[in-house]
């Protein structure tokens, strides 16, 4: 297992606010969206099967809800 460094963005989120997040990825592309911020980024390590997903919260924590995952193909 190898880690993909991917490029960073800063974003200030209030910790007392439910926030709306996604991840999409298809083929070689990768899409992340924190409420009205996006980051994307190209690797042809996402085109490789997918088999694990987490979620990391740091310093006091994190709650989920409403947490939801599917499989699709990409369009032609």
């Amino acid at each position: 297992f190898q880690t993909i460094p991917l490029p960073k963005i800063e974003v200030k989120l209030d910790p007392n606010t439910w926030h709306r997040i996604s991840i999409e990825i298809v083929g070689d592309h990768f899409l992340a969206k924190i409420d009205d911020h996006v980051l994307e980024a190209t690797h042809e390590r996402f085109k490789e099967r997918k088999g694990r997903i987490g979620f990391v919260a740091r310093a006091e924590g994190a709650q989920f809800r409403n947490v939801a995952l599917w499989s699709a193909k990409p369009k032609p």
